[in-house]
């Protein structure tokens, strides 16, 4: 029985860490591919910086723009794929980057205008993500073989 749980767990710990990995990698391949996109003017309609109410050292550039696509308005927040999240200096300086009432030129998605990304070289993904997603593939494999070996011998 023991070695069973074992495989379950296993396969469970497999699929979550694949399904992480993989998000991860789809948005690497979306900064990636924005980068190539059509881009349009932008006016910052907010620029703020924001503490994140779940993490106390942790700060949020809560900065909104609009931009005119074929003659149609569009508004977004982000800014960058990796989040609009990090420490309180680096978000101040997103936040000056973007000041409010300034122009800027935003890279938007030629098939669907609402996607849309001021800067699409910023991506870094989520280390931490990718790192969790390795050890919970890495575990899963180890689970799943030791429960089938369990069983075997």
């Amino acid at each position: 029985m023991i070695n069973v749980m074992l495989m379950l767990f296993g396969v469970i710990a497999l699929a979550v860490g694949v399904i992480l990995y993989v998000a991860q990698f789809r948005q690497g391949l979306r900064a990636d591919a924005s980068k190539k996109w059509p881009k349009a003017d932008a006016t910052i309609l907010t620029s703020a910086l924001e503490s994140s109410p779940e993490h106390k050292r942790r700060y949020r550039a809560a900065i909104r723009y609009r931009y005119r696509v074929r003659g149609k308005d569009y508004e977004s927040d982000r800014i960058f794929w990796a989040g609009n999240e990090g420490r309180k200096r680096n978000m101040q300086s997103v936040v000056a980057t973007y000041p409010k009432g300034d122009g800027a030129r935003v890279h938007y998605d030629p098939q669907d205008p609402v996607e849309a990304v001021l800067d699409p070289t910023q991506h870094t993904g989520s280390r931490a993500t990718v790192i969790y997603a390795m050890v919970m593939i890495t575990i899963g494999l180890f689970a799943f073989i030791g429960g089938i070996y369990g069983i075997l011998r």
